[in-house]
This record gives C-alpha cells, structure tokens and sequence, in this order.
C-alpha cells in the first residue's frame, strides 16, 4: 500500500536516530538516512567543577535500514559529534534488530514490536558531559506499540510509544521513553509532537564536570517535550525538522535545545 511505503521517518531522540516507529517496510526496500542536529546546553543541572558550563553541539548521523522480511529488520548507524570540549570526530557505532508481532495496517488492533540495540561509544567522548550514554559497550531491549488511522490509502494521523530498558558493561542500568503524535493535513506533509524522557539508576547525584567518566554510576534524569515536521517527496524520500527544548533535568545537561534536520531516501536490493 502507498501509505506503507511512507510508514516512518528518522526522529532524532535524546540517545539515538535508531528507527523507532512500530510499522515496517516490505522486504529489502532499504531506508538510508541521514540527521545534522545543532543542539546546545547552558548549564548542567547539579553539576560542580565548575558550577556553570555550557556547550555548544553538532550531531552528524547516518544510517542504513535494511528490512529481512515483513517483520525482521536491521540497522546500522554512525554518529559523528562536536562539542565544545572535542572537535568535530567519532561518538559511536550502534546496530538495532527488531521484530513486528501485531501490524495494525494489516487488520490487527495495533501495531507492536521488539528490539535490541547495542551502541559502541569512543573511550574518549565518554568524558564529554554531552555524551549521553554510560560506557563503552551499551545494551538496550526496546518495544513500541503504535495506531495508524487512514484514509484513500494514506495516513492521517498516528501515533506510537517507544520504551527502553538499557544497561552498559559497567555502571547501572537505566530506562527511557518517548511518545509521539502525527497528523496528515496534505499528501506531502505531516506535524507531529513528542514527548521523551531518559533516567539513570545509579547513585551518584552530582556530575563532576571536569573529571566526568560517562553517566554509568549517576541518577541522571531529563525529559524533553518538541515537534516538527515532514516533507513527503514519494520516491525522493522525506525532509523532516524537529525542535525539542529540555522541561526537566536532574544530573545532566539542562537549559537544552535541539533543531534537528534529517532525510531519508528509500532504494531496493
């Protein structure tokens, strides 16, 4: 169906543009992507040494989205980062695999899957306070469950929630979600909103900001609220915009905002 070609786009979360929407491609129709997202913080909520530091930020993404068959997918993603501490170089490597068990498009009442992600991180970038993630080697299950509702086989509105349950090779665990809406007006653009949030376990209440390790052992917490939208282009992929701003945060980044820019071109294998 149409609307299934145009099932999904890149949105760019607090951790990663790993795909998170609950509806699948068909076989072999491959999604690259790619995110530029200048984003900046002014202060890190508890943090000491110094009491006040702020940074300015570039995330570079690219990824490859590889459908195995009407459930089964992989992807592969490379993110290059700026910070105000290291120029611009790697941050990580991540590979997803998930799989659809209810597809709402297909009759079922909603649309539900599964993943397991794992995220390689360089040693080095662990000690920027803007690398968000805990240690060098990091594990996450996902699920999303999700509605599509249609019209003239095209969508007018959707919605999904992805949450996550992570944990590194050292530190403690944490979890994450991120909830959010779409509408259709016009064939080739979409709004949507969204709300996501992301919370560490461990012990530690301050960051240290001159000699940070990662947030393996901190408490870290923050949500962020934002919106955007989509260009549709059909065959020539979709262009979509986002800008998030930071509600909350405790142990981490605060005073933050995103503009994210991404485009995604489907071809065949």
């Amino acid at each position: 169906m149409k609307y299934k070609a145009l099932c999904f786009f890149l949105v760019s979360n607090t951790l990663s543009a790993l795909t998170e929407m609950p509806w699948f491609y068909p076989p072999f129709e491959c999604q690259f992507g790619a995110v530029v997202d200048p984003n900046f913080f002014r202060d890190v909520k508890d943090g000491f040494n110094p009491v006040r530091y702020h940074s300015n930020n570039v995330l570079a993404e690219v990824s490859l989205l590889v459908p195995i068959t009407e459930a089964i997918d992989i992807e592969t993603e490379l993110t290059l980062q700026k910070s105000s501490k290291y120029s611009f170089g790697f941050e990580s490597v991540a590979l997803q695999g998930r799989m659809q068990f209810l597809d709402d498009l297909s009759g079922d009442p909603v649309s539900l899957d599964a993943g397991l992600n794992v995220r390689i991180v360089s040693g080095q970038r662990l000690r920027d306070v803007a690398t968000p993630y805990h240690n060098l080697a990091n594990f996450e299950l996902t699920g999303a469950v999700g509605k599509e509702w249609s019209s003239k086989g095209d969508f007018v509105a959707r919605s999904y929630l992805t949450l996550g349950v992570g944990e590194a090779i050292r530190g403690y665990p944490w979890v994450r979600f991120f909830l959010r809406g779409e509408v259709k007006p016009l064939t080739v653009l979409s709004f949507n909103g969204f709300l996501r949030g992301y919370f560490g376990t461990g012990p530690e209440n301050h960051v240290n900001v001159s000699k940070f390790s990662s947030y393996a052992f901190i408490q870290h917490q923050n949500i962020d609220v934002g919106g955007g939208a989509t260009w549709f282009f059909r065959l020539y992929g979709e262009l979509s915009f986002n800008y998030a701003i930071r509600l909350f945060a405790h142990a981490f980044p605060d005073k933050y905002q995103s503009f994210c820019l991404s485009y995604t071109i489907p071809f065949s294998l």
